[in-house]
């Protein structure tokens, strides 16, 4: 297991143990491979192994990993790349959904985190993307899903619980995430 991965893992464990027992078990690498097919190429191993630890949190769960945003099963993956590919081919979506797209965090408001596998727009292989539904701009977040993961880690290792309930955690979140990655979140008009 990837040590961001255990320590996630362990500090889950400890610290929300009725959020981490809800996480259902890990997915297949059957189905883990659907999407990469899907998405037109390889997985990072990172993104492979998260999903192989666990294959999010039920679909019914109102609770959240970090702030607003929950841990996106398998198949919720699956189901949002084939609802992107339908609105860029039939609802003029084209230039608001990148090509190696996969989301692995989702919000109610259909909002994802998402590791860029082709690098764009405008950046690296690996890097994650912030899609807003209702924003024409899109946000590169992170340079990778390690530097997302230990950040999450980090932050509730420190005692920072991402919680949007508290909004002076939140603000001491985004302050600690700013600080680990100085020029991050990088706008990109998408049209």
């Amino acid at each position: 297991m990837h040590p961001l991965i255990a320590r996630l893992d362990r500090w889950l464990q400890a610290n929300r143990p009725t959020y981490h027992a809800s996480l259902q078990p890990g997915a297949s690498s059957d189905v883990i491979d659907e999407i990469a097919r899907r998405a037109g190429g390889e997985l990072p191993a990172l993104l492979r192994e998260l999903l192989t630890w666990r294959d999010g949190q039920p679909d019914d769960s109102d609770d959240h990993l970090e702030h607003l945003w929950s841990l996106m099963s398998a198949r919720t993956i699956l189901d949002t790349l084939d609802d992107m590919a339908w609105l860029v081919e039939n609802d003029d979506f084209a230039g608001l959904w990148g090509d190696g797209w996969v989301p692995f965090l989702g919000n109610i408001y259909g909002d994802h985190l998402c590791v860029d596998t082709a690098g764009g727009p405008g950046g690296a292989p690996g890097q994650i993307i912030e899609f807003k539904a209702e924003d024409h701009h899109r946000y590169i977040r992170y340079p990778s899903l390690e530097a997302w993961l230990e950040t999450l880690v980090s932050a509730f290792e420190a005692g920072l619980s991402g919680d949007d309930s508290n909004p002076d955690d939140r603000e001491a979140y985004e302050a600690f995430v700013a600080r680990r990655h100085p020029g991050y979140p990088i706008a990109r008009a998408m049209t």
